[in-house]
């Protein structure tokens, strides 16, 4: 009679259990938005939704139905945070040193898989091409948009420089017990097709620094950014390619203690500490006109720094560099008779903007929000630009086709 009434009870529980998330998942609004993640969530699947490419019973018959309320449950179930957590937690605790794609070692996140890129048998982008997140890349897709690269500078005269930021697991995963193989080879591919006179290869120099331990931080720990210590290295390479002497005297002044970032949310690690944020400043940094652009490098607004630390109150803390990632900016110093230097760029630029505005006016272009073929020459001419640098990340390379389409 007493296992029996224990059984009854357990049941009784569970089914209680049970009810108390059913509820909650009926009576609690659906979000739209994860600011933890920094996401969209899934929301009640509508088959006449822009995003979905099949309509109407076709949306049904091609299972995108089943996947979509597959997701709207993972990302709308109470108490989501809190599971996320414990699974992660869980693998960590069993030794397992990756979650979601995400390697954990010594209080560092380094993503190892990626959703590549890749083309197609007649040349054609393919936004997915391994079906899913990979430790691969399509060999063809980065050929292709170095190739570009090489087009474009051979359509003017001025100095050219290609810095390509390498990933985390680039560089620190040696370190965290993965192997580079992978990584050296996607750099000699590279190497291979750019002139070696414009190539900036900060791998090495990364790799050497890194084999000294953790420090200094050349990422931040929970993202895939290089921290603003990490983009002064950049600087002193890209700055001798240019044929300038770097500046040394740069304070780093710490705003923000909290911020995490792309490797924290994708991999779950809700319980990891965040990173300090640094801002490089200098002498006289105060004193630059800075300007948000339209396309044809109109000018919209103007800003009073290059830092706003209005961002620092938000979920963005990243955005504290450059005012967010807007698409096209001016930085001047006025009365100053210098050169322009065209960046042409993607998110990794922001905290290397006020390294290089020491030495130019800098005409700035975002790849990632200049969609279509982004015509470089034509931003040359257009800002009468006396150099160009393109800054763009290794993941970018291998998961989008932006350079593939400069021109």
């Amino acid at each position: 009679m007493k296992h029996k009434l224990s059984d009854v009870l357990t049941v009784v529980l569970f089914l209680a259990i049970l009810a108390g998330f059913a509820a909650a998942f009926v009576l609690l609004p659906d979000k739209d938005i994860s600011v933890l993640e920094g996401r969209a969530l899934q929301t009640l699947p509508d088959p006449n939704a822009k995003r979905n490419e099949y309509k109407g019973l076709d949306y049904v018959v091609h299972g995108e139905l089943a996947r979509d309320f597959d997701e709207y449950f993972c990302d709308q179930f109470p108490l989501r945070k809190f599971f996320l957590t414990v699974k992660t937690r869980t693998e960590m605790s069993q030794l397992r040193s990756e979650n979601n794609g995400v390697l954990y070692s010594s209080g560092r996140l380094a993503a190892y898989k990626f959703d590549a890129g890749g083309l197609d048998e007649k040349g054609g982008f393919v936004k997915s091409y391994f079906k899913g997140k990979t430790e691969f890349y399509d060999e063809a897709l980065v050929r292709a948009s170095m190739k570009s690269i090489k087009e474009v500078m051979g359509k003017t005269d001025i100095p050219f420089l290609v810095c390509l930021p390498p990933r985390v697991i680039d560089v620190y995963g040696p370190a965290m017990g993965y192997p580079g193989d992978g990584s050296d080879a996607l750099n000699a591919i590279i190497g291979d097709c750019l002139p070696e006179e414009i190539y900036v290869d900060i791998l090495p120099l990364y790799r050497e620094i890194s084999e000294n331990g953790y420090y200094p931080d050349l990422y931040y720990r929970t993202d895939h950014h290089w921290t603003t210590v990490g983009a002064y290295y950049a600087y002193l390479e890209i700055i001798k390619g240019f044929g300038e002497t770097p500046y040394e005297d740069f304070v780093f002044e710490p705003v923000c203690g909290d911020f995490t970032g792309t490797a924290w949310r994708n991999g779950n690690f809700f319980f990891l500490p965040g990173n300090a944020i640094h801002l490089a400043r200098f002498e006289g940094d105060g004193e630059y006109k800075v300007e948000l652009l339209e396309s044809g490098l109109n000018v919209i607004k103007e800003y009073d720094s290059m830092y706003n630390l209005s961002y620092l109150e938000g979920s963005d803390k990243y955005g504290v560099f450059l005012h967010g990632k807007p698409p096209y900016m001016r930085i001047t110093l006025e009365g100053a008779d210098r050169s322009t230097l065209l960046v042409v760029k993607d998110s990794f630029a922001h905290c290397l903007i006020p390294f290089l505005a020491r030495h130019f006016d800098l005409v700035i272009v975002d790849l990632d929000l200049d969609r279509g073929a982004t015509d470089i020459s034509a931003f040359i001419k257009q800002s009468n630009a006396d150099m160009a640098l393109i800054v763009y990340n290794l993941e970018n390379v291998v998961t989008g086709n932006e350079l593939m389409t400069v021109r």
